[in-house]
This record gives C-alpha cells, sequence and structure tokens, in this order.
C-alpha cells in the first residue's frame, strides 16, 4: 500500500466547521473558560491548542448572544436549535437565526472538542465519567479517581509554534490518532455497497476521507457487536434470574443450584456493566465522529447538489453519492 504524506492544515482547511477554528487557532488568541475549580474537583489535564481554539469560536456565538436584551434570564446558545426560534414566534428569533447563520456548526465544533477531550483523558483515567473546563485552560472532573501523577501541559506549544505543530500534538492520543494511522499507510476499509437507481454520483473520495470512513466503519462494527452482545447478555440474565426467584419460592433454603444461578446472575451483572461501559466508551467516539465525517464529505459537494437532494451516501469504491431519501 502507498503511504500519505501527511498535512494537517491542508486536510482541514477546506471543512467549513474548521474555518473560523483554524483563524483563531492561527491567531492564537484564545478565551479562557474562566471558571473557577469546584470544591474536590480533581485536576486531570489542559486543553490543547485545537480544544482552545474550538472553545473560542464556541464563545463567540455566546458574547453575541449575551449582547441581545431578553427577558428570559438563560438565553444562550441552546435557544439557536428552539423550535421557537425556528418558527420565528420568538421576538428575538430574527437575531438568533442570523447568529445561528453565520455561526452554522457550532454543536458539531462542540462535539468535536470535548470528544478530542474525552478520548485523550480516558487513556490516562479509564474511569472518567465527566470532564469540566476551568480557568487556566485546565480540565477537571468530579469523579472519584486517583489523580494522574504527572499533568500534560503541552509544554511544545508557545507564540511560535506553527499551525501543523499545533494540531500535530492537539491530535496525539486521541480519537483521531488511528485515522492519521491508516491514511499514513494507505490500508483503508473497501465500502460493499453498489449505487442504486436514483443515487447522484458526485465524486471519489480523497485519501484523508478514506481513512476517516475506514476507522468510522470499524468502531460503528465494534458498537453494533458490543450491544447485541448486551442485547443476549440481558435477556440471559432475565432468564436466571426468574428460574432463582422460583427456586426461592418453591423451597425453604436455597439450593446448590440457586446458588450456582446466583453466582451466574452476578457474572452476567459484571459482564453488562462492562459492556455498559464499554458502549458508552463508544458513543464518546462515535457522537464526534458521525458529525465529522459527514461535514467533510459534504464540505467537498456542490451547494447546487446539496440543495437538490436531502441525503448523502458512500457506496463501493469509496463513491460519495447524494439522493433523496
Amino acid at each position: 500500500m502507498k503511504k500519505t504524506k501527511l498535512s494537517f492544515i491542508e486536510l482541514f482547511k477546506g471543512v467549513p466547521m474548521f474555518q473560523k477554528v483554524l483563524t483563531v487557532l492561527e491567531s492564537k488568541q484564545f478565551v479562557d473558560a474562566g471558571m473557577q475549580k469546584i470544591g474536590d474537583d480533581i485536576i486531570i489535564g489542559v486543553m490543547s491548542p485545537l480544544e482552545r481554539a474550538c472553545y473560542t469560536v464556541l464563545q463567540q456565538t455566546d458574547q453575541k448572544i449575551s449582547a441581545l436584551t431578553c427577558p428570559v434570564k438563560n438565553l444562550n446558545a441552546n435557544c439557536l436549535d428552539k423550535l421557537i426560534v425556528k418558527i420565528g414566534l420568538c421576538p428575538l428569533s430574527d437575531q438568533l437565526l442570523a447568529i445561528k447563520k453565520e455561526y452554522p456548526h457550532q454543536k458539531d465544533i462542540r462535539n468535536f472538542m470535548f470528544g478530542l477531550i474525552t478520548s485523550r483523558l480516558k487513556k490516562i483515567c479509564p474511569d472518567i465519567e465527566n470532564v469540566k473546563l476551568c480557568e487556566g485552560f485546565r480540565l477537571t472532573t468530579s469523579t472519584k479517581i486517583t489523580a494522574p501523577e504527572t499533568i500534560e501541559k503541552f509544554a511544545s506549544f508557545n507564540k511560535r509554534s506553527s499551525m501543523e505543530k499545533m494540531l500535530e500534538n492537539s491530535f496525539k492520543n486521541t480519537f483521531m490518532e488511528p485515522v492519521f494511522e491508516i491514511l499514513k499507510k494507505g490500508e483503508f476499509i473497501a465500502i460493499d455497497k453498489p449505487i442504486k437507481d436514483g443515487e447522484v454520483f458526485v465524486r471519489e473520495m480523497n485519501d484523508f476521507e478514506k481513512a476517516l470512513w475506514s476507522y468510522f466503519s470499524q468502531v460503528i462494527d465494534i458498537s453494533k457487536a458490543k450491544s447485541k452482545e448486551l442485547e443476549t447478555i440481558l435477556h440471559e440474565s432475565l432468564g436466571s434470574a426468574f428460574d432463582s426467584l422460583l427456586s426461592l419460592l418453591t423451597t425453604d433454603t436455597i439450593s446448590e443450584d440457586g446458588i450456582a444461578e446466583k453466582n451466574k446472575i452476578d457474572a452476567l451483572t459484571e459482564k453488562t456493566n462492562l459492556l455498559l461501559k464499554e458502549s458508552d466508551d463508544l458513543k464518546s467516539i462515535l457522537t464526534p465522529m458521525t458529525s465529522l465525517v459527514w461535514n467533510i464529505l459534504k464540505s467537498n459537494i456542490p451547494d447546487e447538489k446539496l440543495e437538490v437532494y436531502d441525503a448523502t451516501g458512500v457506496r463501493d469504491g469509496f463513491k460519495v453519492v447524494v439522493f433523496d431519501e
């Protein structure tokens, strides 16, 4: 397989959801979270340059929204997606929709930012359940875990750092790293899904999209397998629980069979909890990857095609198609 030379800037430069983020990254003018550490929350890391740039773009919408005069005290970015705003019944609909038009990718950027953060921190603290942003670009958690001995400081990041270097540092140990490994090796996973009637071929994926889709497909397959295994175990657990209950109702003491059933239930419960955690970890990767994949694919589809067709797909030969659902 041929190896592909990697340029992070080239990969993301033409993607709409990254345009404002890359502008901030280039300027190195980042907005700090400004929120103080809460109580016993544990400091577990700091935000990477790319995460700081994402947060800065997210704050730009918050600043515009907070500048609006509204009787509702909790006016925030969530209002941009509310139905009352979309259909024009909110007195600030015009202003909010204008902000939404200027910043259409905020939800995707937020998912991407927390996807990077979570995937990196889970390699340090696998049991981490939540992450909070704190002043000084620090990351904290309320999960009761042992604080890591050393905190990654992104010491190589300074005012002289190039955008390429900042992006490289930001992707290390995140869910994006396997994508770049696939890209470097050129080992893409083939797609076995022919173009159907009514689907219009637009273009073939570039190598980055092929690598992204390959890893995305792997995670989806693993997630489906975990879900199927979980479904089987839950069904088996219900059967074992019923047998144990029946044994208790029909005898005065727990028989050896009853003890065996209880041990079986305990083992199934432990396995279920493990599968649930693994499924949650996969979801934390799938959520940002889903929006990332389709944002990148659609960024290279002509607007006239996107206006006519309401769905995008990937077919055999890494062909990108559009169609009506």
